[in-house]
């Protein structure tokens, strides 16, 4: 059925205009984005994991003497996980790890290219 308006012009049905969410679901882009952010992530997991593997033997604290990281993993964008294991006391160790770690963090600050260095959580490879 075709509709006219006041004057005999034919009206011609307007597209719906998509709203701002609908957008985003259309974005063909999306899934390139993801897969960036996610090689982003894992670049980020292993470079703080090279450089805690380089300053880790340059601790003053003999308790970290023989401590390894297993695994660095985001837990979101401002923290990491590091898994360590090694010899001696667990407890000992994250402790000593807790005290490293503003030292551990500058230092990782300073091996790695961001803005924001992310919180790094210290976690026992057996837990």
């Amino acid at each position: 059925m075709v509709a006219f308006d006041d004057d005999g012009h034919e009206e011609v049905p307007r597209k719906k205009t998509p709203k701002r969410s609908e957008y985003r679901e259309r974005d063909p882009f999306a899934e390139s984005k993801k897969k960036q952010d996610l090689r982003k992530t894992r670049q980020l997991c292993g470079q703080v994991a090279q450089v805690l593997h380089l300053c880790l033997p340059f601790a003053s604290d003999p308790r970290l003497e023989g401590v390894h990281v297993v695994l660095v993993r985001s837990l979101d964008t401002a923290r990491l996980e590091v898994v360590v294991t090694g010899t001696g006391s667990v407890d000992q160790i994250l402790m000593a790890l807790m005290h490293a770690r503003p030292w551990l963090r500058q230092e990782v600050s300073q091996g790695i290219h961001r803005k924001r260095t992310p919180e790094l959580i210290f976690t026992w490879a057996g837990d």
